[in-house]
């Protein structure tokens, strides 16, 4: 009798590969249920779905637009920077341009007698005033012995 149920408990007795292969089922089930409880896309049932996703293409479309409005402002405005730069140019070099040829005409000089010889005195007494009264490499330097004099 023993025998016999020997053979019984051998059959419901599953091997170890078969403990493991059920408890790793089961704990992935376990862990599946887990997430699908935190998680609420696992929730979310095929539209809903695509409803959320087509708000999510619509919010990066429009940020899109934005980033492309600014890119073509910054242009725009580096554009009219330049514009004014050359134009604020253009009106520099006009400031101090005639506008119409300018002919230098000479007059011959008449030299007065009395003037030719007030003007060599002159001269003379500048160069009289203009010699130096020290031989000293350093001009202004003045040695005591100097003062003593």
């Amino acid at each position: 009798m023993q025998k016999e149920g020997d053979e019984e408990n051998e059959e419901s007795r599953k091997t170890l590969k078969q403990q493991l292969s059920e408890n790793r089922a089961r704990r992935f089930q376990e862990y599946q249920s887990r997430v699908q409880s935190k998680n609420s896309t696992f929730l979310l049932d095929e539209k809903a779905a695509r409803f959320y996703e087509g708000l999510r293409q619509k919010e990066l479309e429009k940020e899109e637009l934005a980033k492309q409005r600014r890119a073509l402002e910054q242009r725009r405005a580096q554009q009219a920077k330049e514009q004014q730069r050359a134009l604020a140019k253009k009106k520099s070099l006009g400031i101090g341009k005639p506008s119409k040829t300018i002919r230098i005409l000479k007059k011959p000089r008449t030299v007065n007698d009395d003037n030719k010889v007030a003007a060599r005195a002159e001269s003379k007494d500048e160069e009289e005033v203009s010699k130096p009264t020290t031989s000293s490499i350093v001009s202004g330097y003045s040695s005591s012995d100097e003062d003593d004099d």
